[in-house]
């Protein structure tokens, strides 16, 4: 089995008398993309969903500053939202507030500022992902509930 403890550097912060050590581990021997795998005081830190999580170098800053202040923010329970429910997508343009028709074409899943993201399918921009904050769930005759 491989060895994947290698890391490029760590932090180490200091919040009055707790340390918190965090090691930085290139992305790319983990199987992610650009950026790094990160080990908090010698234990691996993983995505909300269970698996790893890789954070880029414009995300490592707020990582650091997370970890330090308490953890990884808590956020809500995973909504309700199934594939292939309608909803309507509420939208602001230059100060008006209009609500688009969509299906969901993805469970919901949670980004890493904490907040849950749906994949919707529209007529007007294809498919794309919003916050669940934006959806407003469609009953079968097109209203919301």
């Amino acid at each position: 089995m491989k060895d994947n403890r290698h890391f490029i550097g760590s932090i180490c912060v200091r919040i009055g008398t707790e340390r918190t050590k965090l090691e930085l581990s290139p992305a790319s021997i983990h199987g992610g993309g650009d950026g790094f795998r990160v080990r908090v005081n010698r234990r691996w830190l993983n995505a909300p969903e269970g698996g790893p999580l890789f954070v880029g170098p414009d995300r490592l800053g707020q990582l650091v500053a997370d970890v330090a202040l308490g953890g990884m923010p808590s956020s809500e329970p995973e909504p309700d939202l199934p594939v292939k429910t309608r909803v309507s997508i509420r939208r602001e343009t230059d100060g008006i507030v209009w609500h688009d028709g969509a299906w969901t074409v993805s469970p919901p899943i949670r980004g890493y500022d904490g907040r849950w993201y749906v994949a919707v399918t529209t007529a007007h921009k294809g498919i794309g992902f919003v916050p669940v904050s934006s959806v407003i769930r469609s009953n079968r005759n097109g209203h919301t509930e």
